[in-house]
């Protein structure tokens, strides 16, 4: 149907309009277009007289305004009514009649008609027409309303009810009018029902926060992505991204605060986790760039104290020289387990005997730990071996001990033990294991225990129960990463005041070799053959110089890698290894060993670092221009072993 504008005053052109008028007589259709015609009504009157051409025009065409007799032979007014009460309810429908009584014409407007007009009476008709389209108009504009009312309160009632949003309604007091079912989740509700009955004030973890997240509301009228902690019901805690809006009365009165939460627990704890790699990333960069130097710090130590225990029969001085190298040792290994761990890379495995590894443990704590700790240790006979990384192994059993230690405080019992076992289908599927043979390492204390609600967190990053300065929170999660690395797990068994045990469980190898027994090996000895030795650490260039000549080498030292091309030009002839560190100034020493390739292609050179190089997987850096790299520190034995092996000469009897 058309929507005529009629919002003008008496006298004033209204928009013409399409009429179905229902009329037998022609001088009376003639006489009603006249009327309307002069009043500017008329767009078009279509004049039927059959019911069938009344349906017809019906379907053909929109019409304004129905105008019909009440009285016809063959179809009448009120059967008219009916058919467009029933097919077009919308459409206005006026009886002009000269017939029709007053209580029929009042029974016509109870069954739907808009108006009547008697013949003898036109001059009502303009107005009659134009109120029945007005009213017409104004309930489609209605009707129309309230169907996008309705709608709108549907899309709101879905959005409320599916958005996975916690959305609530509360009053100013704090009592809660409605939740949605994202809301009863969140907050650990069994039903709508059951939160209601609470107030919102319980939620907030602190109190303050609900009063400063009201003032803000009042006096901005709302508050967006307003960060707080909330508390479930079963006490847990969430981290929550508020927004929320005030509702005020006409009088201006707060009435409800709209509030919708957003829980960003699980996106807090990975932004958590990424600044924690952050810091391991500038962990690593830092590691890597001071390793260089702390390793050859430590080499001169090193091979210090092993040439000197050449010299000394003091058993008093050899046990401190002892001391000092497996210090120097140590102290080597860990900065290769700074980068290890910030690097997150892998490192060599072998075949490993455990025996050795709790053996070496067993000796550092019984120097370094108090007296009042007894340490009790049991390996069996028949250990078997698993393929691991000796000093990864080493730091996993050092961590545990040093946890066990700071669990049992001033006294206690530390247990370090080792045995075969064999891991059947329910514990592998437990542990995430492979069932078969695994070697089971555990460490035992005396100490408090560990809560039942951090043991999960004790292998977080930097999650640290110790006091400040205590502890760093990378010991435990450590042992994880080496366990997991080796292909095992570990299994933790705790009781609050009686004390924990960590079980690490290995891989064993299928085939269990005894343990070789440790040889004496003679060091490689030289034949007064030349070695440039080029590094800019004095410390270094002075011991490694002396280990050489000690060991029948002859000694050119340089400082740097200009120095050294140009000692090489001068003594190319005598000269049979290049001994080079990486990092020299003028001139690295890479590109030192390419020009001195260039100058000779058969000389070996051997590359030294303190920081092994990021692109190297074993012991041969940049095959092209190297013949062999050592890392430092490394022990008289294999800088005299990889000489050897340059020069291609076996060991012999050290002079």
């Amino acid at each position: 149907m058309t929507s005529p504008d009629l919002g003008h005053s008496a006298g004033e052109p209204a928009t013409p309009l399409r009429v179905l008028h229902l009329e037998d007589d022609a001088m009376d259709s003639r006489l009603i277009r006249k009327e309307l015609e002069s009043a500017g009504l008329v767009r078009e009157i279509v004049r039927v007289e059959s019911a069938q051409e009344f349906r017809d025009a019906l379907r053909a065409q929109a019409f304004d305004i129905v105008l019909s007799d009440f009285s016809m032979p063959g179809f009448d007014g009120e059967a008219a009514l009916r058919y467009v009460s029933e097919k077009y309810p919308e459409l206005p429908f006026l009886f002009v009649s000269g017939t029709i009584g007053e209580e029929r014409a009042i029974e016509s407007l109870k069954a739907g008609a808009t108006d009547y007009v008697l013949k003898d009476n036109f001059s009502r008709l303009v107005a009659a027409v134009r109120r029945a389209v007005k009213e017409a108009r104004e309930r489609r504009l209605r009707a129309a309303a309230q169907d996008a009312l309705r709608v709108s309160e549907e899309r709101y009632r879905s959005l409320f009810e599916d958005t996975r949003d916690a959305v609530v309604l509360t009053t100013p007091g704090g009592d809660l009018i409605d939740a949605n079912p994202a809301a009863v989740e969140m907050m650990g509700f069994a039903s709508k029902t059951e939160m209601l009955e609470g107030g919102e004030a319980s939620f907030y973890r602190d109190p303050g926060s609900r009063a400063e997240l009201i003032r803000l509301l009042e006096s901005v009228g709302f508050v967006q992505d307003y960060e707080l902690e909330l508390t479930r019901k079963d006490g847990s805690t969430l981290t929550g991204i508020l927004t929320a809006t005030v509702k005020r009365n006409e009088a201006g009165e707060v009435v409800a605060y709209r509030s919708i939460c957003r829980d960003v627990t699980e996106y807090r704890k990975l932004e958590a986790d990424f600044l924690r790699a952050q810091r391991l990333e500038n962990l690593g960069s830092l590691a890597s760039g001071i390793a260089h130097d702390l390793n050859n710090i430590l080499s001169p130590i090193l091979m210090g104290t092993q040439l000197l225990a050449r010299r000394i029969d003091d058993a008093r001085s050899r046990k401190t020289l002892d001391t000092i190298e497996l210090s120097a040792t140590r102290a080597g290994d860990l900065v290769k387990q700074i980068l290890t761990f910030a690097r997150g890379s892998g490192t060599e495995r072998r075949p490993t005997q455990l025996r050795g590894v709790v053996r070496d443990i067993h000796k550092i704590a019984a120097e370094t730990f108090p007296k009042s700790i007894s340490i009790v240790v049991h390996v069996a006979e028949d250990l078997g071996m698993v393929q691991g990384n000796v000093t990864e192994l080493h730091q996993l059993l050092m961590n545990l001990a040093v946890n066990a230690r700071d669990a049992m405080a001033s006294h206690g019992n530390l247990r370090i033990s080792a045995r075969n076992v064999a891991v059947d289908d329910p514990d592998a599927a437990r542990m995430n294991l492979s069932p078969g043979p695994h070697v089971l390492l555990e460490v035992s204390d005396d100490g408090e225990g560990i809560l039942e609600d951090l043991r999960e967190k004790i292998f977080e990053s930097f999650f640290t129960t110790k006091a400040d300065g205590a502890g760093t929170g990378l010991g435990l999660p450590t042992v994880l990463a080496i366990a997991r690395n080796h292909g095992g797990a570990i299994d933790l068994s705790s009781e609050v005041g009686k004390g924990t045990t960590f079980g690490i469980y290995l891989p064993a190898l299928v085939s269990r070799d005894a343990e070789p027994a440790p040889q004496t090996r003679n060091l490689s000895a030289g034949m007064g053959q030349l070695v440039l030795l080029v590094d800019d650490e004095a410390a270094f260039r002075e011991i490694a110089a002396a280990t050489l000549e000690t060991f029948g080498y002859r000694v050119l030292t340089a400082a740097d890698g200009l120095d050294a091309l140009d000692l090489f030009r001068r003594y190319k002839e005598d000269i049979r290894v290049v001994l080079t560190d990486l990092e020299l100034p003028r001139l690295g020493g890479r590109d030192l060993a390419g020009r001195i390739r260039r100058l000779d292609g058969k000389i070996p050179v051997i590359g030294m670092s303190g920081a092994k190089p990021e692109n190297q997987k074993n012991t041969v850096a940049v095959p092209e221009v190297f013949s062999a790299f050592l890392e430092k520190p490394f022990s008289n034995q294999e800088i005299l072993e990889s000489l050897g092996r340059a020069l291609s000469f076996g060991p012999s009897s050290a002079p």
